[in-house]
């Protein structure tokens, strides 16, 4: 059937009318005529607002009430564009004007009497959430999270952008889907796992403030009272830095299979735990925020050589450990790039029985001289950091922040750094100060930062003009993975039938009964193989007043270790000092074709420090890549307890051996004290045995004739 055009019909001339108002009917009508044709109709007239839809989700929230923070300070002020109350979808509708959509975030205020879907009951402590500005000017639709809440978050701290942000959360918090991403739009595993990593995120954001709500109201490191908003950024701070706990939180057993009531008591008990492990202590926040308050380093960049003491441990002449990070004049000349260039220091001098006067050691990196060799993977090489490497960062805002790249990728970040002039201040009041803040830096705590007693060692000295305090938070933002190449770090492990394990109180002639004895492992497949999970059972053991449990089971010999945390376990009642308290984490795999692991938190026995009576803590998943000449196995779902042993474990097979392997957490805010080089070189003079800091060239800085020279003197030169 052909389709047509109707035809437009005209009414016949109204022959009362007019013979104007006739005329004017033809000639609309196709009559004769020779009338200009009508003009098109105006344009609608703009609109004055556009809708930006959204949805609030911890679960969906009911009765919270969204707001567009036109001026970014992360709350809802009076002026601002409001949406009225979420339904029991968390749904909302923002409008706002034409020429601000999509610059500014979105804020939702969330009362103590909201409602979470997921529960079904009121959320019963008020709370904030964000999401990023879109940057899509048009009518569109926005997620609002606890993760999206933590990208705005670390957006704010460190000044990175949006981009970076998203790709540092999802990372780590092992994550498949972006935490931007609406997770309740589909109910694959993918969604599920990051709806389960959101509420965990928020349960810890709450026990976390929780633990600082004491906070507000004290006075700082810098003198001011602390506000609720400065411990709201703290709390933002610790989340971020804890993700890697709550994701291995939510593959415990009693997380995963929660439902309703059960789950929200499961979250909020697994929140307690990650804040125990991973979270911010009042005093740690306390200086936190004083710091962040100090005036911030916006100091000129000059062609000057320049050094920062950023550890010190002394007790004598002979006994000391330093580190320096030292700029010469050419490296505080910024590149075409803009990148200013700094060498890494450390220094130690220890006595011992055969030379009273102490030799000391100098190397780039690692806290101690036997890890100096470490290499890590840089994207296209195994590299080690050398004493005289430059690494390198960019000139700080106005904010005094700034980018940092340590050793050729080992570690990249965000900094910010604010300072303290100490000119005519006593170095040993300084140092009492010091030595009172919380954490530390390089293995030392600030507890034991410099001598013991400031006011014997320094006595009436005073630091000279010039002299400043540095308080510098360094954010990694990417951490290399990396590996010790000391022969204490092969992986070893044993025979198929002793790794097979078995109750030897029932049966006799079991291999990982009788004397056993690990061997090297080569390849990932080896460490597979090896590591079934299967205990070697003994009868109760007793040696003195210290005995065993019963069963007592030796996991060793049919797992591998991702690492100890000392102060971690418990010893059972009436074991006496049979174990440790150190909490010893061990690892085993399905096996075949599998990828399956299952990690284990062991006690571990005080004679030979061997894993005993393994709980299950989690499972998760291993991947296996190929890095140059390296293969490297990696894991999901690490449990929460890794963290607290400061890294994440990795397998590397390199040259025909297994290696331990690690990397170092990305997101973990790490707050440090530093001298600058008057402050450094006035301890220096002040205590006998410590060196003077004198920044050394780069080779490549040098003039011909000195290059010549050195070359001649020492027969190579480090770069």
């Amino acid at each position: 059937m052909n389709s047509t055009t109707p035809m437009r019909r005209c009414p016949a001339p109204v022959l009362t009318a007019t013979l104007l108002a006739g005329a004017a009917l033809l000639s609309a009508c196709g009559g004769g005529g020779s009338s200009a044709p009508t003009p098109a109709p105006a344009p609608p007239p703009a609109a004055t607002t556009v809708s930006i839809s959204g949805k609030a989700v911890d679960g969906a929230l009911a009765g919270a009430t969204a707001c567009y923070d036109l001026n970014d300070n992360g709350a809802c002020d009076a002026a601002e564009p409001v949406s009225a109350a979420t339904g029991s979808d968390g749904a909302f509708t923002i409008a706002v004007a034409p020429g601000e959509v999509g610059k500014h975030r979105i804020v939702v205020q969330v009362p103590a009497t909201a409602i979470d879907a997921d529960t079904g009951a009121a959320v019963g402590s008020a709370y904030t959430l964000q999401a990023p500005a879109t940057g899509t000017t048009a009518a569109h639709a926005v997620f609002v999270s606890p993760l999206t809440t933590l990208v705005q978050g670390h957006v704010d701290a460190t000044g990175v952008s949006i981009a970076e942000a998203t790709s540092l959360v999802q990372a780590q918090a092992g994550l498949a889907v972006s935490p931007l991403a609406d997770f309740t739009a589909a109910s694959n595993a993918d969604n599920k796992q990051a709806a389960l990593v959101a509420r965990l995120v928020q349960a810890t954001a709450l026990a976390q403030a929780d633990t600082l709500k004491t906070v507000i109201g004290q006075a700082d490191l810098s003198g001011a009272t602390v506000s609720a908003a400065d411990v709201a950024r703290q709390v933002t701070s610790a989340v971020l830095g804890a993700l890697p706990a709550i994701a291995g939180k939510t593959a415990e057993t009693g997380v995963t299979g929660a439902t309703g009531a059960a789950l929200a008591t499961a979250l909020a008990n697994a929140a307690k735990d990650v804040v125990a492990q991973a979270g911010v202590s009042v005093e740690e926040a306390k200086a936190n925020i004083g710091a962040a308050k100090l005036p911030a380093d916006t100091s000129a960049v000059t062609p000057v050589a320049t050094a920062q003491l950023t550890l010190l441990r002394y007790t004598s002449a002979n006994d000391w450990l330093m580190r320096t990070l030292q700029s010469s004049a050419a490296d505080n000349t910024p590149d075409a790039s803009g990148l200013l260039r700094y060498s890494s220091v450390f220094m130690q001098s220890q006595g011992n029985n055969y030379n009273a006067g102490a030799a000391v050691q100098a190397w780039s990196q690692g806290n101690s001289f036997a890890r100096s060799g470490d290499l890590h993977w840089n994207g296209s090489a195994w590299v080690g950091c050398k004493l005289g490497d430059r690494y390198t960062s960019t000139v700080r805002d106005a904010q005094g922040r700034g980018t940092y790249n340590v050793c050729d990728g080992l570690e990249k970040g965000r900094s910010a750094r604010t300072v303290v002039d100490i000119a005519g201040q006593s170095l040993a009041s300084v140092f009492t100060k010091i030595r009172a803040l919380p954490g530390g830096a390089n293995g030392l705590a600030y507890a034991d930062w410099g001598p013991a007693n400031p006011a014997e060692a320094f006595g009436a000295a005073a630091f000279p003009a010039g002299a400043k305090l540095y308080y510098q938070s360094n954010t990694p933002t990417e951490t290399a993975i990396a590996y010790d190449v000391q022969a204490s770090a092969v992986v070893t492990g044993f025979s198929a039938a002793v790794a097979a394990g078995g109750d030897t109180r029932s049966s006799a002639g079991l291999a990982c009964g009788g004397t056993t004895t690990a061997e090297t492992l080569a390849t990932l497949e080896d460490l597979v193989a090896r590591s079934p999970g299967k205990p070697c059972v003994f009868a109760k053991t007793t040696s003195g007043s210290d005995v065993s449990t019963d069963p007592n089971e030796s996991w060793g010999t049919s797992t591998a270790s991702l690492g100890t945390v000392a102060n971690a376990a418990t010893r059972p009642a009436g074991t006496g000092n049979y174990y440790t308290t150190e909490l010893s984490l061990r690892l085993a795999f399905t096996g075949g074709s599998s990828t399956a692991a299952t990690y284990y938190g062991c006690l571990t026995r005080t004679a030979n420090r061997s894993p005993r009576n393994c709980q299950v803590l989690g499972s998760g998943s291993y991947a296996i890549k190929t890095l140059g000449d390296a293969r490297v196995m990696t894991f999901t779902g690490l449990p929460s307890q890794m963290q607290q042993a400061g890294y994440s474990r990795v397998f590397i097979e390199r040259g025909g051996k297994l290696r331990y392997g690690y990397q170092l957490p990305a997101g973990v805010t790490n707050n440090l004290v530093r001298l600058n080089l008057e402050a450094a070189n006035a301890v220096a003079a002040a205590l006998p045995g410590l060196p003077a800091i004198v920044p050394t060239p780069r080779y490549a800085d040098l003039s011909a004739a000195s290059q010549a020279a050195l070359t001649t003197a020492k027969g190579a030169w480090l770069a």
